[in-house]
């Protein structure tokens, strides 16, 4: 099992684009860190949409002693114990404050969920924390096995309260699931900790399947 050593950071951020809108960080900026990627940002984005809050994605800097004080953002980050660093983020105008708590409250609702996992690839149910399928096909055979499954249509189906506690992930996939979003899924998940990939022989392979340490 990979080590997760945890960062929290609230502070004044200096988004490089408009805060008019609230910013989900794809990539987190500090001098002092260098570039965090954050693979998980389509999840964040999403659970702020599902709270009626549009949002954007970009690169977000964040320094406390930058001059501008207007958008305050949360960050979260962590390093694995081959020393790479991954984080999640979101920020918005200091000056709304519906906003500002929904960005603060999608980044503490997805950092409550970090750990390390194993993530199965199958192409048949097998016993596993969560089971997500990935194509309409493969719900019926999971209800039959009495292994209840999630269907994702989209990577930004998957919600956080799936993840609580869940270590073993089976991603199910049928033949005509699509490649890419084997890939996004696979993607997401290494962006909320670890995450160690074994295929069982699953019918759709991802574009890439990185282990923890590509991560």
């Amino acid at each position: 099992m990979t080590a997760l050593r945890h960062n929290t950071e609230f502070a004044p951020v200096l988004a490089l684009h408009d805060t008019r809108a609230p910013m989900v960080a794809d990539e987190l900026r500090a001098r002092h860190l260098g570039v965090t990627p954050c693979p998980a940002a389509p999840l964040l984005a999403a659970s702020l949409r599902r709270r009626g809050v549009t949002s954007r994605r970009g690169p977000l800097a964040f320094d406390q002693g930058c001059g501008d004080h207007r958008a305050l953002g949360f960050a979260v980050s962590w390093v694995d114990g081959r020393g790479r660093r991954v984080g999640l983020g979101a920020a918005a105008n200091a000056d709304d404050p519906r906003t500002l708590a929904a960005a603060a409250r999608v980044v503490r609702e997805f950092s409550a969920v970090l750990g390390p996992r194993t993530v199965l690839l199958l192409a048949e149910p097998e016993p596993v924390d969560l089971l997500l399928a990935l194509d309409p096909a493969t719900v019926a055979p999971c209800r039959r096995q009495g292994r209840p499954a999630q269907w994702l249509r989209r990577v930004t189906d998957l919600r956080p309260e799936w993840l609580a506690g869940v270590r073993t992930l089976g991603v199910l996939t049928h033949p005509d699931t699509e490649r890419r979003l084997v890939t996004q899924v696979v993607s997401a998940i290494h962006g909320l900790g670890p995450a160690t990939v074994i295929d069982r022989g699953g019918a759709v392979p991802p574009e890439r399947c990185p282990s923890d340490e590509e991560v």
